[in-house]
């Protein structure tokens, strides 16, 4: 399986196609060991944020930003900080 499919494979369930690629990009920076679980995280945020967002035209806004911007979802141990890519 060459690094374009296995990352393919690894994209969230749910997120905004308009991110696909950027999301590809960013899984492809992190090893492969962990490309499911931050995929699975993100995904939780996102649907956890549209849900919560009243507005119908401002969901999908809300949940790709919350996604991206959650802490924690995976440590960089080099660099000494949290972040999702």
């Amino acid at each position: 399986m060459n690094n374009e499919t296995n990352i393919n494979y690894c994209l969230p369930e749910t997120y905004c196609k308009d991110d696909e690629k950027w999301i590809a990009e960013m899984l492809s920076k992190l090893p492969q060991r962990v490309r499911k679980r931050v995929s699975a995280l993100y995904a939780d945020v996102f649907i956890t944020e549209y849900d919560k967002e009243p507005i119908a035209h401002k969901k999908e806004n809300k949940a790709r930003r919350e996604a991206v911007n959650t802490p924690n979802l995976v440590h960089n141990s080099r660099r000494k900080s949290c972040c999702l890519f």
